[in-house]
């Protein structure tokens, strides 16, 4: 999600993978006030593509429904929102240019749509969703009035979505991260911003309220609550809805980062370590995975450390060394390097070489 929480420096700031939420929510949200005819088994198949990280048949998917109909804008947002995840998964821009014009695609075939039928429910929720994305963008180009502008629109047009369609329930989604965000920024700079409104019970019951009344945004806002319930230290709720999650998709990066991040919080860190681990393994079957899987294998071993078991992270960090670390591209990158120290400095298991 990370066009939300971003926008304000706070401690509670998730890791911008464990929160789906505003992207995901773009590719579902139509779903409360009727998707298009026909399209709603191929937003579905697409929610499940992105929660599971399979980015080409996501975008497969997309440009199939763009190319059945040149007037719908549906198919463009969905384009765009692929895009926004992949880059959320992989932590950087995979392809710049294909994203700013899905993006100039996707708001000219909104606009397009609004001459010719109207401004409606479905159209301000669907840009608001493209100027979200797009937030996120300037965000990694580190332009953030520029984003703190386009994502503020976005939380205008929603508000404007849901007065229109009082049964938009997938609005409540962004909606609800916004008031949570909202009441931690107050709460952490009461004395500046003690006039400024939201509460967090609000942010959350908005949640439940999409997860109970949306069509297809349910996953998206439960993985949100479960880290907001672990930003809380309730973890006895978010165990509960990682659990639902990891059930309904063992093989979602974005649910496995929220579980490491849960078990962290929780100091299960063996049980981490083996998350970091499934992390490490599924980055390295993926096409532009090869940095991630070693970033996570980095964790891995330092949580593997944490946990005591210092044989196992000697071992993992010496096979390491020995593989991925050894390509010329990654012998010098920080990561190896870390690796490298920990070794040198006879922590984990045994010297370094």
């Amino acid at each position: 999600m990370w066009c939300i929480l971003h926008w304000f420096p706070l401690p509670m700031k998730a890791d911008a993978r464990s929160i789906v939420a505003v992207l995901l929510a773009g590719a579902v949200s139509a779903g409360a006030f009727e998707l298009p005819a026909g399209m709603k088994q191929c937003t579905d198949r697409f929610v499940r593509h992105v929660i599971e990280c399979d980015f080409d048949s996501a975008f497969h998917i997309a440009d199939s429904l763009k190319r059945a109909d040149a007037r719908e804008p549906l198919g463009p947002l969905l384009r765009l929102l692929a895009h926004g995840m992949r880059d959320l998964d992989y932590d950087r821009q995979i392809d710049t240019a294909g994203f700013l014009e899905a993006h100039r695609v996707s708001v000219k075939r909104i606009r397009e749509y609004e001459n010719a039928h109207g401004k409606t429910s479905y159209t301000m929720t669907l840009a608001a969703f493209a100027n979200a994305t797009h937030a996120a963008y300037y965000l990694r180009q580190k332009r953030y009035f520029a984003a703190i502008g386009t994502g503020l629109d976005a939380v205008e047009l929603l508000h404007e979505a849901k007065k229109a369609d009082s049964t938009n329930y997938d609005v409540d989604f962004f909606l609800g991260l916004y008031d949570y965000a909202k009441a931690e920024l107050r709460r952490h700079l009461w004395m500046i911003l003690f006039w400024y409104g939201g509460s967090k019970a609000e942010g959350i019951e908005r949640l439940k309220q999409c997860i109970a009344g949306a069509r297809m945004a349910g996953p998206a806002a439960k993985l949100s609550l479960a880290d907001i319930y672990i930003q809380e230290k309730d973890y006895g709720k978010a165990r509960a809805v990682i659990d639902e999650l990891l059930a309904a998709y063992p093989k979602s990066r974005f649910i496995l980062w929220t579980h490491a991040k849960y078990l962290m919080a929780i100091e299960r860190f063996d049980a981490a370590a083996d998350v970091y681990g499934a992390l490490s393994a599924s980055y390295a079957a993926s096409r532009r995975g090869e940095y991630n899987a070693l970033a996570t294998r980095r964790r891995q071993i330092e949580t593997m450390c944490a946990a005591g078991n210092a044989p196992g992270a000697g071992r993992l960090a010496k096979k390491t060394l020995s593989g991925a670390c050894r390509k010329k591209q990654w012998r010098d990158h920080e990561e190896c390097a870390e690796i490298r120290k920990m070794l040198k400095r006879g922590k984990c298991g045994g010297e370094g070489r």
